[in-house]
């Protein structure tokens, strides 16, 4: 979770564009790549919905979409943190379902445009089908690692396993993507800190994680590589 100072609202600001790719991304489960424009245009899909402003439905799927985002980024630009995307499960729903219902009307449009029967049946068919085949064959890590039957427990046991990598009463300090090590610390009874002030014997973060700006990681040494995490140590 990103977290900018009280009142640096320009940088919170610029976070606006890359959490929205990020929920695009999560919303269509990582369609064609990661960050692919694919998901940012099936994202915007919903905001067709301006042509079919005669319809009561449509209108009401447009400003439910709009509302629910623009709730989102308000309150992120408020708490000056965005909220992780699995908390956002309740809005990529509806979402996913909105994008499909703007399938929809576009494939009754174009039904009444070209007189092929049945063209909007078949096109929706087809656009349901194709993100069911995606969901559940093209992407499976994606759709198990990120979203559901994340093996918790894995990591749980390999970090339990390397606690002993610490001295008794040494100071430990966290990155953000180094929230299951506190859990496990505070099991076990260990003290550790989450506000990383550069001081600490131990510091231990993702691998592809920057260090935050205050932290000199060149004061470190790295001892120790395991799963996805780094294990630094002051050096004497």
């Amino acid at each position: 979770m990103t977290v900018v100072p009280f009142g640096d609202y320009k940088r919170i600001f610029g976070f606006c564009i890359p959490y929205l790719q990020e929920y695009a991304t999560y919303t269509f489960s990582s369609l064609g790549s990661e960050y692919s424009y694919a998901n940012d245009a099936l994202f915007l899909a919903p905001l067709l919905l301006f042509f079919f402003l005669k319809k009561r439905e449509a209108r009401l799927m447009l400003w439910f979409y709009l509302i629910q985002w623009l709730v989102l980024f308000a309150f992120a630009v408020y708490m000056r943190r965005f909220p992780f995307m699995r908390n956002t499960g309740g809005l990529v729903t509806l979402s996913l379902i909105i994008t499909l219902y703007t399938f929809h009307l576009l494939g009754e449009w174009l039904q009444h445009w070209t007189r092929i029967r049945y063209f909007a049946t078949i096109s929706m068919t087809l656009a349901v089908g194709l993100l069911m085949n995606h969901f559940w064959y093209t992407n499976t890590d994606f759709f198990h690692e990120r979203i559901y039957n994340y093996q918790t427990n894995e990591r749980h046991d390999i970090i339990t396993q390397n606690l002993g990598l610490f001295p008794k009463g040494t100071s430990i300090g966290l990155s953000d993507e180094g929230f299951y090590w506190y859990y496990v610390f505070q099991k076990n009874k260990i003290p550790v800190s989450l506000c990383l002030d550069g001081s600490e014997a131990y510091l231990i973060k993702q691998y592809d994680e920057p260090c935050p700006t205050h932290v000199k990681i060149d004061d470190y040494e790295l001892v120790s590589k395991f799963d996805v995490y780094e294990i630094y140590r002051r050096k004497k």
